[in-house]
C-alpha cells in the first residue's frame, strides 16, 4: 500500500520533479525468500499508487508492513480510507498528503537471495495533492508536510521545518 519501491518517471509539472526524486528512489525489499503483496500486485497489474507518509498515519503505514494473506483488505484492517484513482486501478489512501498514480514501466532483479528486493520503475500518470500542503502559489509547502521517512530496521525520521534546510542549486 505504501510503496518505498519505485523510481518514477513522466512528465510532471515543474515543481513535481524534485519532489519524485527525494520521495522514488528505492527499492522492494523481499523478506526473506518471500516475495511480498505489493511486488505480485505490480506484476500483475502493472500499476502501483505511492502514497506519502506523514505523522499521522505512521503507525497505520507501519501497519502494512505485516504479513496479511493475500486478499486481505489493509484498508480495513488499519483503518485507512480507501478512495478511487483516477487514472489507475489500484486504490489510493485518503489520509495520504501526495498521492502518485503510476504505470509500472519495469521490474529490475536485484538478485534471488533473501533481502535482495526487485526495482520497479514507473511512469506518474496522475498526481493528488490535498490543498492544505499547498502554498498561496499553487506549489507544495514542504513545512506543512510533516514527511516520515524510513531509516532502516525499526528506525524512521520525521521531516520538520527545523530539521529541513535550504540549498541553492550551483550556477553552470
Amino acid at each position: 500500500m505504501f510503496v518505498d519501491a519505485i523510481i518514477v518517471t513522466g512528465d510532471c509539472a515543474g515543481t513535481y520533479i524534485d519532489v519524485l526524486a527525494e520521495l522514488c528512489i528505492t527499492h522492494i525489499t523481499e523478506m526473506i525468500y518471500t516475495t511480498k503483496h505489493t511486488l505480485q500486485n505490480a506484476v500483475e497489474t502493472k500499476q502501483v499508487v505511492i502514497n506519502t507518509v506523514d505523522f499521522s498515519i505512521v503507525e497505520q503505514m507501519s501497519e502494512t508492513s505485516k504479513e496479511y494473506d493475500k486478499g486481505v483488505n489493509e484498508f480495513i484492517e488499519t483503518g485507512l480510507t480507501e478512495v478511487p484513482s483516477v487514472k489507475v486501478k489500484p486504490p489510493r489512501v485518503l489520509e495520504s498528503p501526495v498521492s502518485f498514480e503510476c504505470v509500472v514501466e519495469n521490474i529490475v532483479s536485484l538478485g534471488d537471495h533473501g533481502g535482495a528486493g526487485q526495482l520497479v520503475i514507473a511512469k506518474v500518470v496522475h498526481i493528488h495533492v490535498k490543498s492544505e500542503f499547498l502554498d498561496e502559489n499553487n506549489q507544495i509547502d514542504s513545512e506543512k508536510l510533516d514527511l516520515v521517512a524510513r531509516l532502516g530496521g525499526d528506525w524512521y525520521t520525521r521531516v520538520t521545518k527545523d530539521s529541513m534546510f535550504k540549498l541553492e542549486k550551483p550556477e553552470g
